[in-house]
């Protein structure tokens, strides 16, 4: 958790069984922080709760293509945060 309220980042993408720990209070806190992110996992979606329908989730083995698409929204939303560059 300390990586999150330290480290800056735009997005997240976290699997749901961490080395045998549930990453749901992890997910719960990029949530409060408004960071967003998406499910990496092998568990069906009826194995999610409800509270995290609304957040994609990517199953085991990966479709590269849906990685791409469902990264870009998020990379551009991303960048709108970034700082202008200064020209001169």
């Amino acid at each position: 958790m300390s990586l999150i309220d330290h480290d800056g980042f735009d997005v997240a993408i976290i699997d749901i069984n961490l080395h045998n720990e549930l990453a749901y209070p992890l997910a719960d806190e990029l949530e409060r922080q408004g960071i967003p992110f998406v499910f990496a996992t092998g568990y069906s979606a009826g194995v999610i709760p409800d509270r995290y329908r609304h957040i994609a989730r990517w199953e085991k083995p990966f479709e590269l293509a849906k990685i791409v698409d469902e990264l870009v929204p998020f990379c551009e939303d991303a960048s709108k945060k970034l700082a202008p560059i200064d020209p001169r």
